[in-house]
């Protein structure tokens, strides 16, 4: 294997330790956070999260191990409790199950498979390359077969495979076999024309699930919105190959301008093909002024979102839609006291691209600074603890100076979030820099706007 020959063990904080053991041994999460608050004496709720987060994170390891199989003696793990009580440490999933703002090992791989795409969605952000081949996705099949095995043993519990268009690897079945086989899901976004005989090589691969980008099943509005004739009714008809193969089929929609009116009649005729699943995803900016009249209104934005919570709350509904990323979400300032993950990718996920370099955004951005290792030299876990990995995670103050970050109270927090490459740079044209959203920029902005207005009604000086 590429990089260091052997996986280092994890060092996991005391708490943690003390939640897998109990959890291996088969206690409930209400039971044991139950007893963590009887013996720390702090919050019932973050205890609860720290006890569910940790089951989350380390299922695989819990589903490997014999039951009992890391339970210590009932007075060590009693002795230990009490050594964190009387520590004064205050317990969170930040520093007990994420040390660092991260997990130890990846918890989903994440394969941009290739950037060439057969369709010409007019929305596209991922600086497609049009054609019916990948012939950009050199990384071997037999390497890319090693890195899973590495991340079964690291416990990986997910991979997605996106593009580009996927499926136009013709040997991508082999890699979704040997996922399945190590029971690392394979989640599938594509577009593509599912033929008979395709349908019939991902059924035999044993993968139980797919998803299909669909933004509308309008005829008229699918083939203008995808650049492709025919889109909707030969989505339908994948559709049906794939249930009749025993596929679960669930769908992704992007909400733009173009394609908002359509999307009750496109959600009601996919619950009629027996989509399960349906999410949809409001569009933003992309850096490309040309397209920003895709971007939905607040007041469409909200219509969909009222329809869509009208739809779910029907009786017998066969389909669960979801709204994310509302265009409201984006043009609200963020919540500088909310602690959430604004960017999985390094955090809890490793995304790598068609040639096998690891990179920290799949979005096309310019320089080196968002590659930081190579799976065709090195081992998944040799980049993901990586110096270079870890440093784009939390970049120094010195990368920010002239933007409004460099002298922010709430620069550290940005770093806990995750901070968003992308989303820098469509709004500053730099990578280091705030986003559209941070309230500190939009005052900045309404500042510069006002005094705009007000030079350009004063007029020039007699």
């Amino acid at each position: 294997m590429p990089g260091k020959p052997d996986i280092p063990p994890i060092e996991l904080h005391p708490l943690l330790a003390a939640v897998l053991s109990r959890l291996n041994a088969g206690w409930t999460v209400d039971d044991l956070s139950a007893l963590l608050h009887q013996k720390l004496g702090q919050s019932m709720d973050k205890l609860n999260e720290i006890v569910r987060d940790a089951r989350a994170c380390y299922r695989r390891h819990l589903e490997r191990a014999e039951t009992g199989a890391w339970a210590a003696p009932e007075g060590r793990i009693d002795e230990m409790l009490d050594e964190l009580a009387g520590s004064g440490e205050t317990f969170e999933v930040r520093n007990v199950v994420l040390p660092g703002d991260r997990m130890p090992f990846p918890k989903q791989l994440q394969w941009l498979v290739t950037r060439y795409c057969d369709r010409r969605c007019i929305y596209c952000y991922q600086s497609i390359m049009p054609g019916e081949s990948s012939a950009d996705s050199e990384i071997p099949v037999p390497r890319v077969m090693e890195i899973l095995d590495e991340c079964w043993r690291l416990g990986v519990q997910s991979m997605y495979i996106t593009g580009g268009e996927p499926l136009l690897r013709p040997d991508l079945c082999e890699v979704v076999r040997r996922a399945v086989e190590l029971e690392i899901r394979p989640d599938i976004y594509t577009k593509h024309f599912v033929t008979e005989e395709e349908a019939d090589r991902l059924a035999a691969t044993g993968l139980k699930s797919i998803w299909l980008s669909i933004d509308s099943m309008d005829p008229e509005v699918a083939e203008r919105v995808t650049g492709t004739e025919r889109f909707a009714e030969s989505m339908a008809s994948v559709i049906e190959r794939l249930i009749r193969r025993g596929f679960m089929v669930r769908t992704s929609t992007v909400l733009t301008s173009e394609n908002a009116r359509t999307i009750p009649f496109t959600m009601q005729r996919l619950e009629k093909l027996g989509v399960t699943q349906a999410a949809i995803d409001a569009w933003g900016r992309t850096g490309r002024p040309s397209l920003d009249y895709l971007t939905p209104s607040v007041e469409v934005s909200d219509q969909v979102c009222e329809w869509v919570a009208r739809f779910n709350e029907a009786e017998g509904r066969s389909i669960t839609v979801t709204l994310a990323n509302t265009v409201r979400d984006r043009v609200l300032p963020m919540n500088l006291k909310q602690d959430r993950i604004l960017c999985h990718n390094g955090v809890t996920a490793l995304l790598f691209n068609p040639v096998g370099q690891v990179i920290r955004c799949d979005k096309e951005l310019p320089g080196m600074d968002v590659v930081v290792g190579d799976l065709r030299t090195q081992a998944v876990h040799e980049v993901w603890s990586s110096e270079r990995m870890i440093s784009t995670l939390k970049p120094p103050r010195e990368l920010y100076k002239g933007s409004l970050c460099y002298d922010c109270d709430f620069f550290e927090w940005c770093h806990r979030q995750g901070r968003c490459f992308y989303e820098s740079y469509v709004t500053g044209k730099t990578l280091y820099g705030p986003y559209g959203n941070c309230p500190f920029h939009q005052k900045e902005e309404r500042r510069r706007a006002e005094a705009g207005e007000t030079q350009a009604a004063a007029g020039p000086a007699a």
